[in-house]
């Protein structure tokens, strides 16, 4: 297994490009033989983020923002984790709106910290080491209650766990996102179209997650349109 340089540095987000230089061998590379987290510095446990798949995803994030009539739009990732997702929105969405002002807010209540199994355990190292993970310790309650958000981003929920129930009784919520391959997250209660919100699945280029990499890293451009992550936008009606 080989990683270049750059890879080491969990503020540094690369693009396509830089991706496709990563010599792996693709028999060995693999989530339960702990590979693609316990022993590898991409800092990406589930989605494999890019810098084009930010761009992507923020532009997304441009237009439900500038739907909403308020001027201050408070956006909150639960379950964060490295806080790599929240860091990379906050500074693309600095660069990219003009017309409001965006907080986004990071929360995990790190329950997964406890565990056990080495992949978890090796990447909680990882994050302990850094003092510029911003990530508040709260619950998914706990945190819709203290900071009462305009959007929700949640990425990976775990599976057989239903966190949208407490997404769609905030009444101050416009949207939320979920980011999710389907045979790892949720429950069939988080896709269900209700009275308040409406699903919608966004096509967003270069969206990879650690289940497509079965794939040669460099046909990540022939393959990362077809990934299992899927991408799902619900909206009050």
């Amino acid at each position: 297994m080989w990683f270049p340089k750059w890879s080491f540095d969990p503020q540094y987000l690369p693009s396509l490009e830089e991706l496709c230089t990563i010599k792996a061998d693709t028999n060995t590379w693999s989530f339960w033989k702990s590979d693609f987290i316990a022993h590898n510095p991409l800092w990406t446990p589930f989605q494999v983020l890019n810098d084009e798949f930010i761009k992507w995803l923020s532009e997304e994030l441009l237009k439900v923002i500038n739907k909403i009539s308020k001027n201050n739009i408070k956006i909150l990732e639960v379950w964060a984790g490295s806080w790599r997702l929240s860091y990379f929105l906050r500074k693309e969405l600095i660069i990219e709106n003009t017309r409001k002002i965006v907080d986004i807010i990071a929360t995990d209540n790190f329950s997964w910290f406890a565990d056990d199994f080495e992949e978890k355990t090796m990447w909680a190292m990882y994050l302990k080491k850094y003092e510029w993970i911003n990530v508040e310790n709260l619950n998914i309650e706990e945190s819709i209650k203290k900071y009462n958000p305009d959007l929700i981003i949640s990425s990976w929920m775990p599976e057989w766990e239903e966190w949208t129930s407490f997404f769609r009784k905030s009444k101050n919520l416009n949207s939320f996102l979920l980011i999710w391959a389907p045979i790892d997250c949720w429950t069939i209660n988080s896709w269900k179209e209700c009275e308040n919100f409406k699903p919608k699945k966004l096509e967003i280029e270069w969206n990879i997650c650690w289940r497509d990499l079965s794939f040669e890293w460099n046909n990540i451009k022939k393959w990362s349109s077809k990934s299992q992550s899927k991408i799902i936008l619900f909206e009050r009606k």
